[in-house]
């Protein structure tokens, strides 16, 4: 459910940037205000995340979904943050301690992993999620930033 939820919040907010482009419409055309397109947004990826944070494993149709990023060996077993993703790793979930890991399946449409695992103390390891945030968020920027020259930059 959280894949879903994570797409939801994807799509709008492409459809969303997408109305702020060089497309020109008439705004009493529009069916929401812009303020309520970011309610929208923000109750579908608060709604992925919930269910994500009570999901037991990962899982992600398309890229779409919950995903392990980050993998810091302890004695243990490994610590990994779960993400909520969509294409990017979008919001962290809780970072977790693996033993080991019970089931698998992988394959070009999606991806499943159950794990024995457990919360680590303090929600994260903040080191490991600042350091997914930053390469997740830079590279989300910079796309921003090239559509940006490519389609609105002319408009100017």
């Amino acid at each position: 459910m959280a894949a879903v939820g994570s797409a939801l919040g994807l799509f709008h907010a492409l459809v969303s940037v997408a109305l702020l482009t060089c497309i020109r419409a008439d705004p009493d055309m529009a069916i929401v205000t812009r303020e309520m397109d970011a309610w929208i947004i923000l109750a579908c990826l608060s709604t992925a995340w919930i269910l994500a944070f009570f999901q037991k494993g990962t899982f992600s149709l398309r890229h779409v979904g919950t995903r392990f990023y980050g993998r810091r060996q302890t004695p243990q077993g490994y610590i990994t943050t779960k993400w909520l993703v969509a294409l990017f790793p979008l919001l962290p979930i809780r970072s977790y301690v693996v033993a080991y890991r019970i089931k698998e399946e992988s394959n070009p449409e999606y991806e499943f992993q159950q794990n024995a695992m457990q919360p680590v103390p303090g929600y994260f390891l903040w080191a490991q999620m600042a350091r997914t945030a930053l390469i997740s968020y830079g590279t989300i920027l910079w796309c921003l930033g090239c559509f940006w020259l490519m389609f609105i930059g002319p408009c100017i």
